[in-house]
């Protein structure tokens, strides 16, 4: 192994592994940070959300923090063992010079997990470092209980109309309405000309014969017609019953217009009839 020219020192070696072991628990704190920072953003906890997370945008969100949480706790179980080690070598006390580097010997076999220390002060929060690419995506967790509503942030941009979309099928009819009151009633308009008349139709069947009037007044007798011409003489009728002779009478004005021999009882003296 090649000489350098600046050797440094067995305490300068052990100081630049705890501070290398510090940086990398500062990083491993910002990742931790930022994944904290991510779930409170999907969750409206943190203001610039404008339009809000679905559930399954907060289940993604939560598996891949799980992932990342994953490997940080994988990576901290190395930055333990690693700071172990170099507390024994720094509880050995040795002093001496570093010789120099043999060969590298076989990995041992993984020691068991020591007691949890105590968690140190929390650090300031350096910048944050750049989005990683993210992991597969772990099987989903049981979900947490729902943090309080944070402050609401300030909406963005109305975005571009979007294009309009089909029409729906039209819904039923709905029911009538209630007829509303008449209106006043317009002004007559000007009689347009008359048509030409049409053609006479097809004569109707004849109706019913209707009721007979009642008789009205009997008119004036008209004028007498002239004498129709006189008929001609009838038949003889039979001969009637001899009559009862009537007593003499004194005055004789009421014989003057008899013939002789008419007061004859046998009528002898009556004319024959012709």
């Amino acid at each position: 192994m090649p000489q350098s020219d600046n050797p440094i020192s067995r305490e300068e070696a052990l100081n630049l592994l705890l501070a290398s072991i510090a940086m990398e628990e500062m990083g491993l704190a910002h990742i931790i940070n930022a994944e904290a920072e991510k779930i409170q953003y999907a969750l409206g906890m943190l203001p610039g959300l404008s339009t809000a997370s679905t559930l399954q945008d907060v289940l993604n969100i939560n598996d891949s923090v799980q992932d990342t949480l994953a490997n940080v706790i994988q990576k901290e179980i190395l930055l333990n063992n690693k700071l172990k080690q170099v507390a024994n070598i720094i509880s050995d006390g040795n002093d001496d010079p570093m010789g120099p580097r043999g060969p590298t010997g076989p990995t041992g076999p993984i020691g068991p997990r020591g007691a949890t220390g105590t968690p140190g002060p929390t650090g300031a929060v350096g910048p944050a470092g750049s989005t990683g690419a993210p992991g597969p995506i772990g099987p989903m967790g049981v979900t947490g209980p729902v943090g309080p509503r944070g402050v609401t942030g300030i909406p963005g941009s109305i975005g571009p109309t979007g294009a309009v979309g089909p029409a729906g099928a039209p819904g039923p009819v709905g029911p009538m309405g209630v007829t509303g009151p008449i209106g006043p009633q317009g002004a007559t308009g000007t009689p347009g000309p008359t048509g030409a008349v049409g053609p006479a139709g097809p004569t109707g069947a004849p109706g019913p014969i209707g009721p007979t009037g009642a008789v009205g007044p009997a008119g004036p007798t008209g004028a007498p017609g002239p004498m129709g011409p006189m008929g001609m003489t009838g038949p003889v009728g039979p001969r009637g019953a001899t009559g009862t002779s009537r007593p003499n009478r004194s005055s004789g004005s009421s014989r003057s217009n008899r013939s002789p021999g008419s007061d004859r009882p046998n009528g002898s003296n009556r004319p024959s009839r012709s």
